[in-house]
């Protein structure tokens, strides 16, 4: 199943690079109101890019960045 989720990088970007490219990981958290509780909840996403070509490890690079809209 998809999920699609927007949100602001507080953090730059965690990235690791291989023979293969470069992964870059991006960590995010969506504040929701759960109706069964009655209350505030939080639900935390783990996500990991990945890119081999030059053109695409540059872009991730630039807009990977703390502030940007992801």
């Amino acid at each position: 199943m998809a999920t699609t989720i927007t949100g602001k990088l507080n953090n730059n970007t965690r990235s690791s690079t291989n023979e293969n490219g470069t992964m870059f990981f991006i960590s995010l958290g969506v504040q929701n109101y759960d109706r069964t509780i009655n209350d505030k909840a939080w639900t935390n996403y783990e996500i990991a890019l990945f890119a081999s070509k030059p053109g695409q490890i540059e872009f991730y690079n630039n807009n990977l960045v703390a502030g940007s809209i992801v």
